[in-house]
C-alpha cells in the first residue's frame, strides 16, 4: 500500500512540474516572440531585429518595451513605433523623441545623428517606450525566429532523434546477442 502512495505522489509531482515548466516555456516564448499580447497581460513585451535604430540602441540589443501614455512623453524619450504605407522604410523602429511641434504628433530621429531620417510619430503608430534592453539577446532570439533559425532547430532535433533511436537499438540488439 505505501509503494502505491508513493508511485501516486511520484506521478504528481512529475506532472506538476511538467506543468510548471511548460507554462514558463509558454511565457518565455510570449514574451520574446508575441509582443503585443505580452504588453497587453503583462504590461511589458519585448522587440528585436528592428527595422531602425537609434544611435544608443545595437542591433543585437532586445528591447523591453512598457506602455507610457502618448501624451506624457519627454523629450529624450526612446520610443518603439510601427511604421506601416511607407515602403521600404515599413516596420517597427525604435528613435529618440527630438520635439513635439504638435500635439499631434512627435518628432524622432536617431540621436547624435546628422544624417539620420526625421519621422513624425502619431498615437496610432506608437507602441510604448523603451524601458530597458538586453545586449546581445536579440540576436539569439532573432535568429531562432527567423525561417533559418526554425529549420536549424528542427534539423538538429532530428539528428537527436536519430541519435537516441540508433542507441536504443543498439542496446536491444546487445541484449538479445547471446553470452558466450
Amino acid at each position: 500500500m505505501e509503494k502505491q502512495t508513493s508511485t501516486k505522489q511520484e506521478k504528481i509531482m512529475t506532472i506538476t512540474l511538467w506543468s510548471l515548466i511548460g507554462l514558463i516555456v509558454l511565457f518565455i516564448i510570449m514574451v520574446l516572440y508575441i509582443p503585443k499580447l505580452s504588453m497587453n497581460i503583462i504590461g511589458v513585451g519585448s522587440y528585436q531585429a528592428l527595422t531602425g535604430y537609434d544611435s544608443t540602441l545595437d542591433r543585437s540589443d532586445m528591447l523591453l518595451v512598457k506602455h507610457k501614455p502618448f501624451d506624457e512623453l519627454d523629450k529624450g524619450d526612446i520610443i518603439v513605433f510601427n511604421l506601416k504605407g511607407y515602403g521600404d522604410s515599413d516596420g517597427v523602429k525604435a528613435y529618440s523623441i527630438m520635439a513635439r511641434p504638435n500635439p499631434e504628433y512627435y518628432h524622432v530621429h536617431s540621436t547624435g545623428q546628422v544624417m539620420s531620417f526625421p519621422w513624425n510619430v502619431t498615437e496610432d503608430m506608437y507602441v510604448g517606450i523603451v524601458q530597458s534592453r538586453v545586449p546581445y539577446v536579440g540576436a539569439v532570439t532573432g535568429f531562432i525566429g527567423s525561417i533559418y533559425g526554425i529549420a536549424v532547430l528542427i534539423v538538429n532535433g532530428l539528428i537527436i532523434i536519430g541519435i537516441v533511436y540508433l542507441i536504443k537499438e543498439n542496446k536491444k540488439q546487445n541484449k538479445n546477442l547471446p553470452e558466450e
